[in-house]
């Protein structure tokens, strides 16, 4: 389509990136320096999507994903991915780098799993669609308005709770 955003076998209403290649930076040294340093454990939670992955050539493991733990050297580490195309296409918006609402509830019990594990996730609630087509930062970018689909997300349950941070209270995220 343009600048790096095609279709894929002919799907006129997703657009994708192209893969990149993993170029070790200046901004990643200084993220495993700052890491490094921190008393807390780090979790690295990595979303494999269209720029990490070659949807001709899938694997469970992104190069990305591989460089990422290792020069990070994480407590924990784990990556969203999914076994192909299709697969991709059943968890993120069509023209967008976002997770739709199935997409994002699995996100959230990998993450869940993977830093409090055993812990029950909470359970999906009613899913809620905007009555309208939701065009992404792909469609923006390319101003190609192609997407069918509409905005989607769970409603969830959420128990009553008190948000801390370095032990203060408050409201947080």
């Amino acid at each position: 389509i343009s600048d790096g955003y095609y279709t894929y076998r002919g799907d006129e209403h997703r657009i994708v990136e192209r893969p990149l290649p993993f170029e070790k930076t200046e901004l990643l040294e200084r993220m495993r320096d700052a890491l490094q340093a921190q008393p807390a454990p780090v979790y690295l939670y990595f979303v494999e999507n269209s720029r990490s992955l070659d949807f001709d050539h899938p694997t469970c493991e992104s190069e990305w994903f591989l460089r990422l733990k290792e020069e990070l050297q994480p407590t924990a580490a784990r990556n969203f991915t999914f076994a192909d195309y299709d697969g991709f296409c059943s968890l993120f918006y069509e023209t967008d780098h976002h997770w739709n609402a199935e997409g994002s509830y699995r996100g959230y019990t990998e993450i869940l799993e993977m830093i409090r594990p055993g812990e029950t996730p909470l359970a999906k609630g009613e899913l809620i669609e905007i009555p309208a087509v939701f065009n992404g930062s792909y469609a923006r970018l390319t101003k190609r308005m192609c997407a069918a689909e509409t905005f989607a997300f769970y409603d969830f349950d959420i128990p009553k709770h008190t948000e801390t941070m370095n032990g203060k209270r408050g409201t947080y995220g």
